[in-house]
C-alpha cells in the first residue's frame, strides 16, 4: 500500500509541473535551464518534451515486509529492496531481477542461515545486484550462491564468512564479484565451478579479501574471466585457476600453508601477482601456453615458481628469490621460455630443470647469490641457456649432470662463482661466447663437449668483432692479428676452447700517445682509448670500432678544432662509442659527425657547443645520442639528415640539452626513431621532426622564439611533451595518421596546437591553456579526431576549425573560460562540413560556447554548454543543415540561429543528457 501511494504522489507531482512550466524538462532535443526568466519566445524552440515514468519500486525491510524473503516474493522485476540494520535469520531465494542492498553496510546488516542445508542467498535469476550484507552460518552450503546458468549478477561489499563456501558461482557467467570479504569458510572463500557442458566464463572477481579458508579463491573449468586485485592470504591454498583464457593479475596470495597460486589450464595470463611466504609460490600443473609475467614469488618454503608436466609457457620478468628453489621445472616440462626473471639468494638453485625437461629457453635472467647453483640441469636435453647473468653463487654458476646433452650455453656472464661451469657425465653440449671470471672457470668430468663455434662475424660478449669460443679471465694467450680471438687454445680441466675470446686493450692519452688521433691510428679494432684531462687541439678521424672516452668528463677534457673546415670528431666506422668530451670551435662544420651509412654508434655525455652543428648524423641509423649538451651552435644542436635513398632510422635521441641554437633538434626524412626526454628550449625552433613511424615523447620545447615542436610526416607518436611559451606550441604541416597525446602546449604567443593541411590525426588528452590565440587550431585539415583535450583560458578560442575543415570529430573535450568562444567553426573561402561535435564541456567562455559561421552539415550532440557570456550555441552567416540535439544549455542566451538548422532528432529510445529515457 505504501508503494502504491508513493507512485500516485509521483504522478500528481509530474502533472502539476507540466501544468505550470515546460522549462527544465527532459526533452529529446536539448535540455535548457532559464535562470533569467526569459519567456519561451525568447528561447530557442524545441520539440514537445517527452516524459518517462519509472515503474520500479523501493521496498524497505522490515518496514514494508518483516523478512527479506517476503520482500522478494512481493517485489516486481527491477525493484530495489533496502534492508535496514539488524540480524535476519532466514534463507533467501532470489528468483527475479532485483537490487537487494543493506541500508548501512555489512557491519550492521546480518543474514544468518535458518536452514543449514540451504544457501543463505540463493540467486536464481539474472541481473541481480546484492550488496552490503554479512552472510554467515551456512555450514553445509554457501553464503551466496548463483545457480547454473545465472548470469550478469553483481555481488559487492558483502561479508560472506563463516560458511562452508563463502560465495559460489555454479556454471554462471558474466558476473561481477567485487569488494567482498570471504574469511574463515570451511572450504572455499570464492568458488566458481562448471558442472554443465558450458564453463563459467566472463566473470570478474576483483578486490575481494579471502583469508583463513581451506581455499581462498578457486575457479574450475573457467574461461575468459578476470581475477584481479584480490587478497587471498593465510588460507590452505590462495588462488586456484583451472581453465583457459583467464587473466589473473595484481593479486596477493601470501602466507598460505600450501600453495599460493595454482594454474591448471591453457592460454591464461598470470601477471603482477605476489605469491610469497607460501609452501609453493606459483605452480603450473599440466598447463600449456600460459604467460607468467611480472610476478613476485619470494621467501616460499620450497619453490618460488614451479612447473610440472607443463609446456609452451612463457615466464617473464618474475622475481623468484629467497626460496628453497627459485624457478623449478620437472616431469617433462618442455618448450617453455624463461626470460628476464630474477632468481637470487635461493637456498638451492636459482633455476632448475630437474627431470626430462627438454627444448626450453632460459635467457636474460639474473641468477645471483644462490646458496648452491645458479642454473642446474639434470637429465634434460636440447635446452638453450643464453644471455643470463650468473654471479656470486656459492658452488656452480651452471651445472649439468646426469646425461644432460645437446644443450646450448651462450652469451652468459658467469662471474664470482666457486666454479663457472661444471659438466658431469653430460656430453655433446655447445658452450660459446660466455664471459667466465671465476676462481675455477670450468670443469669437465666424464664428458666431451664443444667449447667454441667456428669463427663467425658478429659482436661477441666482450665487444670483439667475431664469435668463436668463450672469454676466460685466466687466459694467457695473445691476439697478434687483432681479430679479437686468441691465437692459442684454452685447455684447462678438460675444456678445449680453440677460439678463446681476447679482450681488447686500453690506451691512455697522453700517457701512451700524445694526441687522440695518434692513439686512434695505433689502436686495434675494439680497443678503448681513455683521454686524460686537458685541451687537445686537433681534428680526429675515427676509422675503426673503438671506445673513446674522457677520464673525468667533459668539464675537464676539451677537444678544439685545429682545422675550421673539418669536423672535430669525424666518425667513419660502425660501433664507435664516444663520450665525455667538450667538442668546440668548429665554425663551418660539426663538432661530432657520423657519416653516411655509419650505424650502431653511441654518442653520450659530450658537450658539443659553439660549433656550426653540434652533432650531425648523415644517413646514419641505429645510433644512440644521449645525455649530450649542444648549446650555442650557429645552426643545429642535433641534426639528423638523409641525403641518400635510405632514411636515417632507428636512432635514439634522448636526454640531451639543446639551447640557444637556431634549431635545437631536427630529424629530416627519419623513420622508426625515438626522440625522448630532451630539453630543446630557448632556440629559434625547438624540435623539428620530418619523417614517419617516429616516437617523440617526454621532451621540453619551451621558450623558443618561433616553433616549439614541428611535425611533417605520418604515423608518428607525439606524447607527453611540453611545448609552452613559444610562438607556436606543436605544429603539424601536411601530416597524417599521427598521434598527439598527453602533451602540454600552454602560454604560446599564438597557438597551442596548430594543424595545417593535416588529416587523419588523433589529438588526445592534451592541455592547451592560456595561449595568445587559439588553444587548438585547424586549417584545411580533415578527418582528425580531437578527444579528451583541455583548452582553457586562451585569448581567442578553445578550438578553431578554419576553412575547409571537414569530417573531424571533436568529442569529450573541455573548453572553458576562453576569451572568445569555446568551439568555433568559421570559413572564408570554403565551409567546414560534416564535423561531429559531441560530449564536450564548454563553459564560461566570454562570447560563445559554440559558434558556427559559414559552416553546414555538422552534428552537435551531448555537449554541456553553460555560463557563456553571449550565447550558448550560435549559428551565423549561412550556417545551415546542422543537427543539434541532446545538448545541455544553461546560459543567459542559450542559442541564436541565423540559418536553417535542425534542433532535434525524432523521438528515440535511449538515455538523454539529463537522464531521461528518450
Amino acid at each position: 500500500m505504501k508503494n502504491k501511494i508513493a507512485r500516485i504522489w509521483v504522478l500528481f507531482i509530474i502533472f502539476a509541473v507540466v501544468g505550470s512550466s515546460i522549462n527544465g524538462m527532459a526533452i529529446a532535443a536539448n535540455n535548457q535551464v532559464n535562470p533569467t526568466g526569459d519567456t519561451p519566445d525568447e528561447m530557442l524552440n524545441d520539440n514537445i518534451p517527452n516524459f518517462t515514468i519509472s515503474s520500479s519500486a523501493i521496498i524497505y525491510v522490515p518496514d514494508d515486509y518483516s523478512t527479506i524473503q517476503a520482500a522478494v516474493n512481493a517485489a516486481s522485476v527491477g525493484d530495489t529492496i533496502i534492508v535496514k540494520d539488524g540480524t535476519y535469520i532466514e534463507n533467501v531465494d532470489v528468483d527475479k531481477r532485483l537490487t537487494i542492498e543493506s541500508e548501512n553496510g555489512s557491519d550492521f546488516t546480518h543474514v544468518q542461515a535458518q536452514n543449514q542445508y540451504d544457501h543463505v542467498f540463493n540467486v536464481m535469476a539474472d541481473y541481480v545486484n546484492l550488496s552490503g550484507f554479512t552472510v554467515e552460518g551456512e555450514t553445509y552450503y554457501s553464503g551466496i550462491y548463483l545457480g547454473s546458468g545465472i548470469d550478469h549478477c553483481t555481488i559487492t561489499d558483502n561479508n560472506a564468512s563463516n560458511n562452508n563456501y563463502g560465495i559460489w558461482l555454479d556454471s554462471s557467467s558474466n558476473n561481477t564479484i567485487s569488494s567482498n570479504t570471504v574469511n574463515s569458510n570451511n572450504d572455499y572463500g570464492i568458488y566458481v565451478t562448471s558442472w554443465s557442458s558450458t564453463p563459467s566464463s566472463y566473470n570478474i572477481i576483483s578486490n575481494n579479501t579471502a583469508s583463513d579458508n581451506r581455499y581462498g579463491i578457486e575457479l574450475q573449468y573457467s574461461s575468459n574471466s578476470i581475477v584481479s586485485n584480490n587478497n587471498a592470504s593465510n588460507n590452505g591454498e590462495g588462488i586456484n585457476l583451472f581453465g583457459f583464457n583467464n587473466i589473473l593479475s595484481n593479486n596477493n596470495a601470501n602466507w598460505n600453508s600450501n600453495l599460493g597460486i595454482v594454474i591448471s589450464g591453457s592460454d591464461n595470463t598470470i601477471s603482477s601477482n605476489n605469491a610469497s611466504n607460501n609452501r609453493y609460490g606459483i605452480s603450473l600443473f599440466g598447463s600449456s601456453s600460459n604467460t607468467i609475467a611480472n610476478n613476485t614469488a619470494n621467501s616460499n618454503n620450497q619453490r618460488g615458481i614451479n612447473l610440472q608436466s607443463s609446456s609452451n609457457n612463457i615466464l617473464s620478468k618474475n622475481n623468484a628469490s629467497n626460496n628453497d628453489n627459485g624457478i623449478y621445472l620437472d616431469f617433462s616440462s618442455n618448450y617453455n621460455t624463461i626470460v628476464n626473471n630474477i632468481a637470487n639468494s635461493n637456498k638451492n638453485a636459482g633455476i632448475t630443470l630437474w627431470s626430462n625437461c627438454h627444448y626450453n629457453t632460459i635467457s636474460n635472467n639474473t641468477v645471483n647469490s644462490n646458496n648452491q647453483h645458479g642454473i642446474w640441469l639434470r637429465s634434460s636435453n636440447s635446452n638453450t641457456i643464453s644471455s643470463n647473468t650468473i654471479n656470486s653463487n656459492n658452488y656452480y654458476g651452471i651445472r649439468l649432470i646426469s646425461s644432460s646433452s645437446s644443450n646450448i650455453l651462450s652469451s652468459n656472464t658467469i662471474s664470482n662463482n666457486y666454479y663457472g661451469i661444471l659438466l658431469y657425465g653430460s656430453s655433446s653440449n655447445t658452450i660459446y661466447n660466455n664471459y667466465l671470471e671465476n676462481p675455477q672457470n670450468a670443469y669437465e668430468i666424464g664428458s666431451t663437449n664443444i667449447w667454441n663455434i667456428s669463427k663467425t662475424l658478429g659482436t661477441n660478449i666482450v665487444g670483439g668483432p667475431y664469435l668463436g669460443g668463450n672469454y676466460w679471465s685466466d687466459y694467457t694467450g695473445d691476439d697478434m692479428d687483432g681479430d679479437g680471438l686468441g691465437d692459442t687454445p684454452y685447455t684447462t680441466y678438460g675444456t678445449n676452447d680453440q677460439l678463446p675470446l681476447y679482450l681488447a686493450k686500453i690506451i691512455y692519452v697522453p700517457d701512451d700517445y700524445s694526441t687522440i688521433q695518434a692513439a686512434v691510428n695505433a689502436a686495434s679494432v675494439g680497443d678503448t682509448i681513455i683521454v686524460k684531462d686537458g685541451t687537445y687541439i686537433e681534428n680526429v678521424d675515427v676509422d675503426k670500432r673503438l671506445t673513446i672516452e674522457s677520464e673525468n668528463g667533459s668539464d675537464f677534457t676539451h677537444v678544439q678544432a685545429q682545422n675550421q673546415y673539418d669536423h672535430v670528431f669525424n666518425v667513419m666506422a660502425d660501433y664507435v662509442n664516444l663520450s665525455g668530451f667538450t667538442v668546440e670551435g668548429e665554425t663551418y662544420y660539426s663538432g661530432i659527425y657520423l657519416g653516411s651509412g655509419i650505424d650502431h654508434c653511441t654518442i653520450t655525455d659530450n658537450n658539443a657547443s659553439n660549433n656550426n652543428y653540434g652533432i650531425w648524423l648523415d644517413s646514419s641509423s641505429n645510433n644512440t645520442i644521449s645525455s649530450n649538451t649542444v648549446n650555442s651552435n650557429n645552426d643545429y644542436g642535433i641534426y639528423v639528415t638523409s641525403w641518400s635513398s635510405t632514411p636515417s632510422s632507428y636512432n635514439i635521441i634522448s636526454n640531451n640539452t639543446a639551447s640557444d641554437n637556431r634549431y635545437g633538434i631536427e630529424l629530416q626524412y627519419s623513420s622508426n626513431s625515438i626522440v625522448s626526454n630532451n630539453n630543446a628550449s630557448n632556440n629559434g625552433e625547438g624540435i623539428n621532426l620530418f619523417g614517419f613511424n617516429n616516437i617523440l615523447s617526454n621532451n621540453n620545447a619551451n621558450w623558443n622564439s618561433n616553433l616549439g615542436i614541428v611535425i611533417s610526416g605520418s604515423d608518428n607518436t607525439i606524447s607527453s611533451n611540453n611545448a609552452s611559451n613559444n610562438r607556436y606550441g606543436i605544429s603539424l604541416f601536411g601530416s597524417s595518421n599521427n598521434i598527439i597525446a598527453n602533451n602540454t602546449a600552454n602560454s604560446n604567443n599564438q597557438r597551442g596546437i596548430n594543424l595545417q593541411s593535416s588529416s587523419n590525426n588523433i589529438l588526445s588528452k592534451n592541455t592547451v591553456n592560456s595561449n595568445d590565440e587559439s588553444g587548438i587550431y585547424l586549417l584545411n585539415s580533415n578527418d582528425n579526431t580531437m578527444s579528451s583535450n583541455t583548452a582553457n583560458s586562451n585569448k581567442n578560442d578553445g578550438i578553431t576549425l578554419f576553412d575547409s575543415c571537414s569530417y573531424n570529430t571533436i568529442s569529450s573535450n573541455t573548453f572553458n573560460s576562453n576569451n572568445r568562444a569555446g568551439i568555433i567553426l568559421r570559413s572564408q573561402s570554403s565551409p567546414s562540413r560534416y564535423n561531429t561535435i559531441s560530449s564536450n564541456t564548454v563553459n564560461s567562455n566570454n562570447w560563445y560556447g559554440i559558434q558556427l559561421q559559414f559552416s553546414s552539415d555538422n552534428i552537435l550532440s551531448s555537449n554541456t554548454v553553460n555560463s557563456n557570456g553571449m550565447y550558448g550555441i550560435r549559428f551565423y552567416g549561412y550556417s545551415s543543415n546542422n543537427t543539434i540535439y541532446n545538448n545541455y544549455l544553461d546560459n543567459t542566451r542559450n542559442a541564436q540561429d541565423y540559418g536553417n538548422n535542425i534542433w532535434n532528432i525524432s523521438k528515440t529510445l535511449g538515455t538523454n543528457i539529463v537522464g531521461g529515457s528518450y
